[in-house]
């Protein structure tokens, strides 16, 4: 029975058969580097989370500081 589904997996979706047919060990060891990409990625947007928030607090202090020493004409 399992080699009937094999068959109908291998019409339909040739690339999941073949991830299907690697050994354990292998599919392991890719899954080890994409979690670590992952986490790298992850690492990176937070990086620029932070780099973000320091932007728009300095685009405040410019602004408040423009704000504040502009003269008043009338």
């Amino acid at each position: 029975m399992d080699n009937y589904f094999g068959r109908i997996l291998a019409r339909l979706a040739p690339r999941s058969t073949k991830v299907r047919g690697a050994d354990n060990a292998d599919l392991s060891r890719r899954l080890v580097v994409c979690e670590a990409e992952v986490l790298e990625l992850r690492r990176e947007v937070d990086e620029l989370r932070m780099d973000s928030l320091r932007i728009a607090e300095l685009y405040d202090l410019v602004f408040e500081r423009l704000k504040s020493e502009a003269p008043v004409s009338s």
